[in-house]
């Protein structure tokens, strides 16, 4: 022992003296690389290098393995009798669907009455550790178990830089669902989304000033701006100029709105981070007038995200998980809904009644089963399944049912009004170190920071700012200047194509950023329609991405106005170097962000799926031929059967629509609350 002690001191003194020695026998790289002199053995520096890998992947081992115990722990230790495997006979209520609304619309009628049972009904699981890390979205997306998966059929009007110029759409399958996978960017939309639906589709009672106070009862964070009172010697440089620019900051305060915790929102800092900081000057350089945060927002403003403590707040730990220790909730996963169940006596109005279950065993065999409601039945399945459960149920397009041989309920234009946002990215290079690259995620000082003390860049979307303006141009501002293979294989991209938009991406420490330019009221509108009549075949997804004239203008301008953010003066301190692409699809069209041809050449090769599909079951008034459900979100010509997720949207949200999403699925819970009140 003493031995061993003596041959380390002896070898730590050795280490010592050559280090201070600069003729050694060694140099180190600029990046700290060893380098081997001539004269010294390589078998030693060999040595040395396996030792200090050893170290190092014993202490990722090491965390790797207390975080699997967590895992493990949290799945088998901790009791969820809500969950259960064999459903009752009866409810009140049965919800189709535990997303975003889905868990929202559960948790508040669980909580409304303990009389009253209600059945969450999700075809997933849930989810892992891994989606509790706000940095892991990416990887969640594409997964067998907790995402759908799906694909638009080949488009002709956009997507020619993807493989078969299919689009991936990314859903969360599993409690929480999209919630869980999206990059859990908060917005509340604009006034006007609110006013145009009231104005142009005629539905009330979702126009902005209705839905403001379930937008505060959601929230658990009281304040989303105030005055930062930072001393000079807080700031960056050391005078008060800073301090005078950076009001904003995240406020993390509950508030006793609620018995269920909500939302949790959290604001990216512009003091310690410098993207944000030139975003909002850019703002200004601009002459971009930008509204409060908190408010429904406009302008340029630090991003706001779904993140509590270094992770992830989807709608599942704010309304669903608080009650599952319930008596009066059960939540059955691993279970599609293959059809609502009706029951009508001579011309009477169908009523729904129950819903047939069906799960699939490993060798493809499918099992039914029928439960039924003795209140109501409220899908939240989201944009796709609750048009595909409608179609499956006989309510839907006459023609289009009667093809595939399925009975008609009620003719309504179940799977019409498909819209999405779409996303052209803006590559932009830094010179400065203040962004995110992925040789600094990769490293041991990253998953300390998060694994120890829930900070640093795991503990962030990468998202640092939003913009809307002009009156529908949207930014959204990622400071990451790396992209890998994996980004590209989630966008479906061509390698050509990936290449020519993201051209010193594959430099694992190149600074940069990226800039997603957007129409955030696109007017293109597509389809979903059944493939046959089983509820496990995928649906035929037509966005018609583009085919509206008026999109490609409207995205331009997007297109433009990022241009002009990263050559402003605020960016270029930073060495921000736009490099727009010339993917081959543009032939020989210059590079010109002023050129509306070559313009309209990379936004149809290049721009991607902002996951944000909705419109599929409209809402509107009664005598809105175009409409699905009514005002208060009631199936037309049925009756017990309403729709609560992106569906019912009569247009897109400027914006994410995630935190609307559940601001409308509280309003919902109490119509159905109240509607069902003896």
């Amino acid at each position: 022992m003493a031995a061993s002690r003596s041959k380390s001191a002896s070898a730590r003194g050795h280490r010592a003296k050559s280090a201070n020695n600069p003729d050694n026998g060694t140099t180190a790289s600029r990046e700290g690389t060893p380098v081997a002199a001539a004269g010294r053995p390589r078998s030693r520096e060999k040595t040395s290098r396996v030792k200090v890998l050893s170290v190092y992947g014993m202490m990722v081992a090491g965390m790797l393995i207390v975080m699997t115990g967590l895992g493990v722990w949290c799945a088998f230790f901790t009791t969820k009798p809500s969950i259960i495997t064999k459903p009752n006979s009866t409810y009140d209520y049965i919800i189709v669907g535990a997303g975003t609304a889905g868990c929202v619309i559960a948790g508040r009628l669980t909580t409304a009455n303990k009389n009253s049972s209600v059945l969450l009904v999700e075809a997933g699981e849930e989810f892992g550790w891994l989606a509790s890390v706000p940095f892991a979205s990416p990887l969640l997306q594409g997964s067998d178990k907790n995402d759908w998966n799906y694909r638009t059929v080949s488009q002709e009007t956009s997507s020619w830089g993807l493989r078969d110029r299919v689009s991936i759409w990314p859903r969360g399958k599993g409690l929480g669902g999209t919630g869980q996978l999206n990059y859990m960017l908060h917005s509340l939309g604009h006034w006007e989304d609110f006013d145009k639906w009231k104005k142009k589709h005629g539905v009330s009672g979702w126009d902005a000033s209705t839905l403001q106070p379930y937008m505060r009862r959601m929230l658990m964070t009281k304040n989303f701006e105030v005055e930062d009172s930072c001393a000079p010697e807080d700031s960056m440089a050391g005078d008060n100029s800073i301090c005078e620019d950076n009001r904003y900051h995240s406020h993390f305060e509950l508030t006793p709105t609620s018995a269920l915790p909500g939302v949790v929102v959290e604001v990216v800092n512009p003091k310690k981070s410098p993207i944000a900081k030139a975003f909002l000057d850019a703002g200004k350089e601009l002459n971009i007038e930008s509204e409060k945060v908190g408010d429904l927002d406009y302008g340029f403003l630090p991003a706001m995200s779904t993140i509590a403590l270094g992770q992830r707040w989807s709608s599942y730990h704010g309304y669903l998980k608080p009650v599952l220790n319930e008596p009066n909730i059960h939540v059955l996963l691993n279970t599609h809904v293959s059809k609502v169940i009706f029951s009508s006596s001579g011309n009477s109005t169908p009523t729904a009644i129950a819903v047939q279950l069906a799960t699939r065993s490993k060798n493809s065999q499918n099992k039914f089963e029928t439960v039924y409601a003795k209140q109501e039945i409220i899908l939240c399945a989201g944009a796709i399944n609750s048009a595909q459960i409608l179609l499956l149920s006989g309510i839907g397009p006459r023609e289009h049912l009667e093809k595939l041989e399925i009975p008609v309920v009620a003719d309504l234009p179940v799977g019409n009004n498909l819209f999405d946002h779409l996303n052209m990215p803006v590559y932009v290079s830094l010179e400065s170190p203040v962004s995110v690259t992925k040789e600094k995620v990769m490293t041991l000082r990253t998953l300390w920071d998060y694994m120890i003390n829930n900070k640093g860049i795991l503990a962030s979307s990468g998202v640092q700012g939003v913009g809307k303006v002009d009156p529908h141009s949207g930014l959204i501002l990622f400071g990451m200047g790396s992209t890998d293979d994996a980004l590209r294989d989630v966008a479906n991209y061509r390698p050509d194509a990936f290449n020519s938009i993201f051209p010193l991406g594959h430099n694992i420490s190149q600074e940069g950023m990226i800039i997603l330019a957007t129409c955030l009221q696109p007017n293109s509108r597509g389809t979903v329609r059944l493939k046959d009549a089983s509820a496990f075949s995928n649906v035929l997804i037509d966005p018609q991405y583009l085919s509206r004239r008026e999109d490609i203008d409207c995205t331009a301008k997007a297109v433009r106005l990022a241009v002009q953010v990263a050559e402003s003066k605020s960016f270029q301190r930073l060495g921000a170097k736009v490099h727009l692409p010339k993917p081959p699809q543009c032939g020989n069209l210059s590079v010109n962000v002023m050129d509306d041809e070559y313009l309209e050449c990379i936004i149809r090769t290049g721009a991607i799926t902002g996951y944000h599909p909705g419109g599929t079951c409209k809402m509107g008034n009664a005598n809105d031929p175009s409409a699905v459900v009514d005002n208060n979100l009631r199936v037309k010509r049925v009756r017990r059967l309403r729709v609560m997720d992106a569906s019912v949207l009569p247009t897109s949200i400027s914006g994410t629509p995630n935190s609307v999403l559940i601001a409308m699925a509280e309003r919902a819970a109490n119509l159905i609350t109240w509607s069902n009140i003896v």
